[in-house]
């Protein structure tokens, strides 16, 4: 890597990141699975929702390995990476004991990381927002994010310790009905959000951008005063933030009728966005049947957030009529993969969602033809609605294939459960491992040095091919001048 330096690397993410890998020997090599027994953790004044995150994050084995290496291995400040490491050692100590574990470090964090007292003991808070919070700290700590612009820390957040795991690029394609001109972007994410609501709302609640709070301020940083410029003009679908538009122009449209709207505001209006079934139609016009109402398939889901849909009111940039074909779909599949399934309200005769212990991928990637990608389901997050508030606890899987065995964690209460038994939950988040282990994404700055270098390397090898032609000939000329004439008889 020589001397040159990129602005954000730490040892957890970048060019480091990679070479600690390769001198770890794990460079592309799949973690073992998560073999002990699941120990409870005590609830801390209605922290249910931590708790069911950490059983999670505690049975990730990409994570649980490439955590305990890398802060073993390089100097680690950052609190939160070092506050989820102690939970994981404290969760095996206690299985001598059995006795269950307080998670009170990390639920003081996540206290001191709520923004308007959604975390605090004792309030109604959202695993899914709660676990984007989570995702986004510990990415922070493996960068050093001061000085980048929005687009660079994106990226080099995405090469990181926690990227290379959690990370994904999500893409949409905008392709206008009249002249065939089509835009495609992508973005990163952390979390894979699909809806299940009736038919009738389920059309736009699975459009392809469906953000929590903490996803929509992410998003929307750097980015929401030249989108509500944008917005209110023609070409939104076509900006570098697209897919973000529009879902935006979409709210937009149903609720006022100007673009002058705060980022605090939007944000709200996302949040509200993922929990209500009252968002305004884009006169989005489906290609594929829904499935019944009162039962959905992950991959009903996944297909309703990927399918083409017509969308009338969109202009073309280029030609200037109206009308376009959107698709959504995953750019760049993660190593581990989150699925959040959001309901909105609250209604008893909302549709149920059933799924397997195996979901293929290859259908929702961008290259057609894809060979499956077989994901294996590890982690389920469930929520019981209970009166007033709710309740979340979590099924997790220790081993793998024969050998595998799955648990009900319910704050302190653990006990081992079938899979059948798990699969008659509706659930609330799915979380998947991917059948190979993905390298790390290169920034582009990091393609940048290394085409670079490889131009200066070809320069130098230009030179030295020169400078030895040279040698030689100067080498034949100094023969030929000490060579005697022969005589002449």
């Amino acid at each position: 890597m020589g001397n040159l330096i990129i602005p954000g690397e730490t040892a957890l993410c970048g060019r480091l990141y990679k070479e600690w890998l390769r001198q770890q020997g794990i460079d592309g090599v799949p973690p073992e699975s998560v073999n002990q027994p699941a120990v409870g953790l005590k609830n801390i004044r209605n922290m249910c929702f931590l708790n069911a995150i950490i059983q999670t994050l505690y049975f990730t084995p990409m994570l649980r390995r490439n955590l305990a290496l890398a802060l073993g291995s390089v100097p680690v400040k950052d609190e939160w990476l070092i506050s989820l490491l102690q939970i994981f050692r404290e969760l095996d100590e206690s299985r001598s004991t059995g006795m269950p574990v307080v998670a009170s470090r990390i639920a003081g964090l996540i206290q001191v990381a709520s923004t308007n007292g959604e975390f605090q003991q004792g309030a109604q808070a959202d695993a899914h927002e709660a676990f984007m919070v989570i995702i986004s700290k510990l990415l922070s700590g493996c960068i050093a994010a001061k000085g980048l612009s929005f687009p660079e820390q994106e990226q080099m957040e995405r090469s990181s310790l926690i990227g290379h795991i959690f990370g994904m690029n999500l893409g949409q394609s905008v392709r206008c009905k009249s002249c065939g001109d089509e835009s495609t972007t992508t973005r990163a994410e952390y979390c894979l959000c699909v809806t299940c609501a009736p038919p009738t709302a389920s059309r736009q609640a699975n459009a392809p951008v469906t953000p929590s709070t903490h996803e929509a301020s992410r998003a929307l940083r750097g980015q929401i005063s030249q989108a509500a410029v944008e917005l209110a003009g023609q070409g939104a679908a076509r900006t570098s933030s697209s897919v973000l538009l529009c879902a935006l122009l979409t709210w937009l449209q149903a609720t006022t009728k100007t673009a002058k709207m705060l980022p605090s505001s939007l944000t709200r209006a996302f949040t509200k966005t993922q929990k209500s079934a009252s968002s305004a139609s884009d006169k989005a016009k489906p290609s594929k049947k829904f499935p019944k109402p009162n039962l959905f398939t992950i991959d009903d889901l996944l297909g309703m957030y990927t399918q083409r849909e017509e969308i009338q009111e969109w202009k073309c940039e280029k030609c200037e009529q109206e009308g376009c074909t959107r698709r959504a779909f995953v750019a760049e599949r993660p190593n581990v993969l989150l699925i959040h399934v959001g309901r909105p309200g609250q209604d008893a005769a909302m549709p149920r969602v059933v799924f397997d212990a195996e979901l293929d991928l290859s259908r929702y990637l961008d290259a057609e033809g894809s060979s499956q990608k077989r994901y294996s389901l590890f982690s389920v997050i469930v929520y019981r609605s209970l009166g007033r508030g709710g309740h979340y606890f979590a099924y997790v899987r220790s081993g793998r294939g024969n050998g595998q065995q799955w648990n009900q964690v319910d704050d302190d209460e653990v006990k081992m459960v079938s899979w059948a038994a798990v699969q008659q939950e509706d659930p609330f988040m799915l979380i998947y491992e991917a059948p190979e282990i993905m390298s790390p994404m290169a920034t582009d700055m990091e393609l940048k040095l290394l085409k670079e270098q490889e131009q200066s390397k070809l320069l130098a090898e230009a030179r030295q091919q020169v400078a030895v032609a040279a040698a030689e000939s100067k080498m034949e000329e100094n023969s030929q001048m000490a060579t005697p004439e022969a005589s002449v008889e």
